[in-house]
């Protein structure tokens, strides 16, 4: 969203902008005042169409084998009478922490579902970053102080209803920690460049570390990549305003060991990329 006149300064939520370019979207009019009901319910709006809909999602799943996920109730949590929890059921995501310039040069982290012997991309975090050559003084700054990147992968109900179905675990002995250890059992990462170079792999949950010839520098590789689970409460009454997300709660990490640097990542490669001002 960006202005046609000069850059303004001090937005306010109280007017409207009718010089703005950034076309209607979801009944959203940047050109019109809103109120906060119609705020709330253009967020409600936006959520469903780029997928996030958990009111939805918990219909599609299989109820029984989600039933051993515990769901705080919401009175427990603090919340107002007008919310009530979705039973049976919680979010996953991915918490992603990379270093801005591990490569010197702009990168990217994929996270893979593992299934069948296929791999399913599931989502990514870009890193935009120019090399250390680049007048840019605030990348400079950046740089010195080791600034990180930070971006949130979350999980489709669908996919993760795929794994705890086809776990295979009793259900009398299903508890959220065995579901999220199957889940970070069925994921793997790669880093890559942005001429879709391969950086560097890991396997979710693997125990063996990688032989330090073929492992990758703990100073390009992520910083963290924790699974996350929450609660979702909708409200009361059905008035179109966004779900809560609550009783957020952190588990595995999901590369507990060393990342793998292929043989085409070599350290020849990487000097020379770097004296060429392309690598690390």
């Amino acid at each position: 969203m960006y202005p046609t006149f000069t850059p303004v300064h001090g937005l306010s939520y109280d007017v409207a902008f009718p010089d703005y370019s950034y076309q209607e979207f979801q009944g959203v009019k940047v050109d019109q005042k809103a109120t906060d009901a119609e705020r709330l319910a253009a967020r409600t709006r936006i959520s469903k169409y780029y997928g996030f809909d958990p009111q939805t999602a918990v219909t599609k799943v299989d109820s029984q084998a989600w039933a051993h996920l515990p769901v705080t109730p919401t009175k427990d949590a603090g919340l107002p009478e007008t919310f009530k929890a979705i039973r049976g059921f919680r979010l996953f995501i991915v918490l992603v922490r990379l270093p801005e310039h591990a490569f010197n040069r702009s990168y990217s982290f994929e996270l893979y579902y593992n299934h069948d012997n296929k791999s399913q991309l599931v989502g990514s975090v870009a890193v935009f970053a120019r090399s250390d050559h680049s007048p840019c003084k605030a990348c400079a700054k950046r740089r010195e102080i080791g600034s990180l990147v930070r971006g949130v992968i979350p999980l489709p109900p669908s996919l993760v209803n795929e794994i705890i179905v086809n776990s295979g675990i009793d259900r009398t002995k299903a508890t959220l920690e065995t579901t999220t250890t199957d889940i970070t059992k069925s994921l793997s990462g790669k880093l890559l460049d942005m001429s879709g170079k391969l950086l560097a792999t890991a396997e979710g949950a693997a125990k063996v570390p990688v032989p330090d010839n073929k492992a990758a520098s703990s100073k390009v590789v992520p910083v963290e990549t924790t699974l996350y689970t929450s609660a979702v409460a909708e409200r009361t009454a059905d008035d179109g305003r966004p779900v809560h997300l609550y009783d957020w709660q952190p588990h595995n990490d999901l590369f507990p060991v060393s990342w793998t640097c292929p043989n085409a990542v070599n350290m020849a490669d990487l000097f020379i990329e770097r004296v060429e001002g392309r690598g690390p």
